[in-house]
């Protein structure tokens, strides 16, 4: 698995987090359902990476959280 550790947070030999470039130093994660994804979306990101200075925002879909059980998900 890509980032994948072993004990003391130890990369696994011979993967890479391609999509972290070594040289972000600030990096924001962003999680929702993103059902669907929509400008809204990325207007947040793009404010907050430029308020807070990150490098990069990362997108991370949740599979099913608890605010939203009674709805009906997107298939992945």
């Amino acid at each position: 698995m890509v980032g994948e550790t072993l004990d003391a947070g130890r990369p696994i030999e011979g993967l890479a987090a391609a999509w972290i470039d070594p040289t972000d130093l600030r990096v924001g994660i962003l999680g929702g359902t993103f059902d669907p994804v929509h400008y809204g979306h990325l207007v947040i990101a793009e404010q907050v990476r430029e308020t807070l200075g990150l490098d990069r925002v990362l997108f991370v879909p949740a599979a099913r959280p608890p605010h939203k059980l009674d709805e009906e998900i997107a298939p992945a």
